[in-house]
């Protein structure tokens, strides 16, 4: 599991500029890259991106998702439309994609989002706890990365409910007093 990066923390697109170009050099690619066959299917190869399995992964796994759960996810972006799409894998009750963008709002709708909420007024807590009468979500997915969009994420997760946080890196700093991590329970 060498995406891990067990030493030294995340590189990529952090201390080394992001691998979305056409020429980038990898640390340790003799043991982390393969060759992609020239018949592969491109549709296919989505799925071995940073974007698809980071939301399913880290999102969508970690976050335990199961048949019946009321999920929300913060960040309609291409990670937290790539959480929406792999969700719908484990029969969640409904999924609540939150985020500033309509547009990218209604991509989410277009992705099967149960719900929308624009959060620019500042009332998606609010919108969110009124959709399940004061109890929560059971799964908060946070795939922006910034301590608002974390702090979201806390106060719409029921007791008892799963927070993962995609997104750690950018709000770790901000919030590691908080245990910030990915696969948090409350």
């Amino acid at each position: 599991m060498y995406s891990h990066c067990r030493h030294g923390g995340w590189i990529l697109g952090n201390t080394i500029d992001g691998t979305q170009a056409d020429h980038v050099r990898i640390p340790y690619a003799d043991t982390s890259l393969y060759a992609v066959p020239p018949d592969a299917d491109a549709e296919a190869l989505v799925m071995l991106s940073d974007i698809l399995p980071t939301g399913f992964e880290c999102g969508v796994l970690n976050g335990r998702i199961q048949p019946g759960d009321t999920v929300a996810i913060v960040g309609a972006g291409p990670v937290g439309l790539a959480a929406l799409l792999t969700a719908q894998f484990y029969s969640p009750e409904s999924v609540v994609m939150i985020d500033l963008d309509d547009k990218r709002l209604e991509v989410a709708r277009q992705f099967d989002a149960t719900s929308v909420i624009n959060s620019t007024a500042g009332s998606a807590v609010q919108q969110v706890m009124d959709m399940t009468a004061g109890l929560g979500v059971d799964v908060a997915i946070e795939a922006v990365g910034v301590p608002a969009t974390f702090d979201i994420c806390q106060a719409i997760l029921a007791p008892g409910g799963r927070l993962a946080n995609v997104a750690f890196t950018a709000c770790l700093s901000a919030c590691t007093w908080r245990s910030c991590g990915i696969g948090m329970s409350r």
